[in-house]
């Protein structure tokens, strides 16, 4: 009686184990489905310094991307004319697009009548040429309708927007490969374009490891995988070795 009441316990804990791990599973695998990568741009080119601000892309849900700017304190986002745009960047796909919410500034408004709003038709940044999508100022031109702090907004799209959604410019683009991102800066003195592209192998920040296997090692089992489940479930409740008719070996590499 009390052997199979123990083996009664037994079972219930492994149906627990697995319901957890089907779980685990299921969970992992809605996420991912909806999740893009996160990618950050601190390289770029320009009139301003390569550091002068990071671009991060974040992945919302599956219909929206969060979109942040942090430039170098004293840098702002401007209209020169010329043509340039204060930020544009280019995406696959279609669908209409719409902000919610601008987050910084707040409602996309700055000094009280200056607002940025969304161009679906693009803008040109000279001389990285002209983007698909783009963010407008009605403030006027000239740094002192600058707006000097940084951009984050969630870009919504219906149909889908993910991260790898946002590609790069090749139209006029001097950067070998095309800019992700380019916007129209000013530190209050000089102003002009600036272009966002994936650091290289030259970035300092670049890491190349080296892996050198010396072993490897393999379990073949000719058990079913309930018995499986259940010996490393029991090994697992009583601090022991699973008891499995399998092959272990070692090789050497």
């Amino acid at each position: 009686m009390r052997t199979k009441q123990c083996f009664m316990k037994m079972t219930q804990k492994m149906k627990s184990l697995v319901t957890v791990a089907l779980a685990a599973t299921i969970s992992l695998a809605a996420t991912s489905a909806m999740a893009g990568p996160i990618y950050t741009f601190s390289v770029s080119e320009g009139t301003q310094p390569t550091g002068v601000g990071t671009i991060t892309l974040t992945q919302v849900d599956s219909d929206s991307v969060q979109i942040g700017v942090d430039l170098l304190p004293g840098y702002g986002f401007i209209n020169t004319g010329g043509p340039h745009t204060p930020f544009a960047f280019n995406l696959t796909g279609s669908g209409a697009l719409s902000i919610s919410p601008f987050t910084t500034p707040a409602g996309g408004i700055y000094d009280a009548t200056s607002v940025f709003s969304l161009n679906t038709g693009g803008g040109d940044n000279t001389p990285y040429g002209t983007f698909g999508i783009a963010l407008n100022s009605n403030a006027g031109n000239g740094s002192g309708n600058g707006y000097f702090g940084d951009l984050l907004f969630t870009l919504n799209r219906v149909g889908g927007l993910d991260t790898n959604d946002f590609v790069r410019n090749a139209d006029n683009d001097p950067i070998a490969g095309g800019s992700y991102f380019s916007a129209d800066l000013s530190n209050g003195q000089n102003t002009g374009a600036q272009a966002w592209f994936p650091a290289g192998p030259n970035d300092e920040h670049a890491v190349l490891i080296r892996v050198e296997p010396h072993s490897a090692e393999y379990w073949d089992s000719n058990d079913s995988r309930m018995v499986r489940l259940f010996a490393m479930a029991k090994a697992a409740m009583t601090g022991t070795k699973p008891d499995m008719d399998s092959e272990h070996r070692t090789l050497k590499l």
